[in-house]
């Protein structure tokens, strides 16, 4: 059960940036285990609108999602990067810091509590903070016939097998994300 949420936290977090539809692809479940191999990614931009309360309307927060499933192994590596530089640049640049003379790296050393790299475990997952990115990434191990199982109704794929969809049926509140939806996204790579 804890690699399930370990796989569906990772999911979660993607999802509440996504606003990604692919009208136009026909979506079907997957038929095998093979359907999943290989290494999936997209990138997403998060306005930061929220994050900043208000105060920098038009910045953001990039956030890169690569899910990679190694054949005979049944082994899913998930991470997602967290790039904060257009943010801290965006953060410098307010009339306000710049008269007293906050640079970006100050502004990354306040956040980062001057512990740059940091490394540490959250909700399963190996969080490193370093120099402006932020990095979550976690190894679960799966038996093939879970995976499929498991992946009925919430994963679909486009019929070349180069899409990836994931579909929630209902997403926690997250105060930091404005843009919440439903569905990602994920391109073969």
């Amino acid at each position: 059960m804890k690699k399930n949420y370990v796989f569906s936290f990772a999911l979660l977090v993607i999802l509440s940036a996504s606003q990604f539809v692919y009208a136009n692809d026909v979506w079907v479940a997957p038929t095998s285990v093979r359907d999943f191999y290989g290494t999936w990614e997209c990138s997403m931009p998060m306005s930061a609108d929220e994050f900043t309360q208000g105060m920098l309307q038009n910045s953001y927060i990039d956030i890169r999602v690569v899910i990679e499933y190694i054949e005979r192994g049944s082994v899913v590596n998930i991470i997602f990067i967290i790039d904060l530089n257009e943010l801290l640049d965006d953060m410098a640049n307010m009339p306000e810091l710049r008269a007293l003379g906050i640079t970006k790296d100050a502004i990354w050393e306040m956040m980062s509590q001057g512990t740059d790299p940091v490394e540490e475990v959250v909700d399963g997952f190996l969080m490193t903070a370093d120099r402006y990115f932020i990095r979550f990434a976690a190894t679960e191990t799966f038996s093939e016939a879970t995976l499929v199982a498991n992946s009925q109704g919430s994963i679909f794929f486009n019929t070349a097998k180069n899409k990836m969809r994931f579909i929630l049926d209902s997403i926690p509140a997250f105060e930091i994300f404005n843009e919440i939806t439903d569905e990602i996204i994920l391109t073969k790579r």
